[in-house]
């Protein structure tokens, strides 16, 4: 994303909301996408548009959900 490989109209619909962008695997990408996450799949490569910062990944609600901690 930083590379400019990704194009920013197809990042604008979500500039808004997403405030860190992350490199996942596929698991973690379609467990997230069923959550209603922003995912996007380009390069052969998943990104989550983490929709919240300043805490651990691990304390948030989705990943929790998805951990069964929920």
């Amino acid at each position: 994303i930083r590379a400019n490989l990704i194009s920013e109209e197809y990042l604008y619909p979500f500039a808004d909301d997403v405030m860190e962008w992350w490199l996942i695997d596929s698991w973690l990408a379609e467990r997230l996408k069923a959550q209603g996450e922003v995912i996007i799949e380009e390069y052969g490569c998943y990104w989550w548009g983490r929709q919240s910062s300043g805490q651990a990944i691990y304390m948030d609600g989705v990943i929790q959900e998805i951990c069964g901690n929920n």
